[in-house]
């Protein structure tokens, strides 16, 4: 999250309303990540691919960390060949 103003590492900003309870949603460029304090809305910058399906969103038990890297991870979604091994295929 943007840290807060004045050096200290506790956030200065909130995810945004819209990202909240939306694990392993997609999270387009552009879309809102973050509200600050003063109603500014904090977009997606596309920094880490253009879609990103957030994980872990404003998880609690980041905060006792006042970590700025933390309250949103990022996941991957791999296009993974299965083999169908069901008894029906052989």
């Amino acid at each position: 999250w943007p840290a807060a103003e004045g050096g200290s590492r506790l956030p200065g900003a909130l995810i945004a309303p819209g990202l909240q309870d939306r694990d392993f949603e997609p999270l387009a460029a552009g879309d809102a990540l973050f509200v600050r304090r003063n109603g500014r809305v904090v977009e997606y910058d596309g920094e880490s691919g253009a879609v990103v399906y957030p994980v872990f969103v404003n998880e609690a038990a980041y905060y006792h960390t006042q970590s700025g890297a933390a309250g949103v991870a990022l996941a991957t979604l791999a296009d993974w060949p299965i083999e169908d091994v069901t008894p029906e295929s052989r």
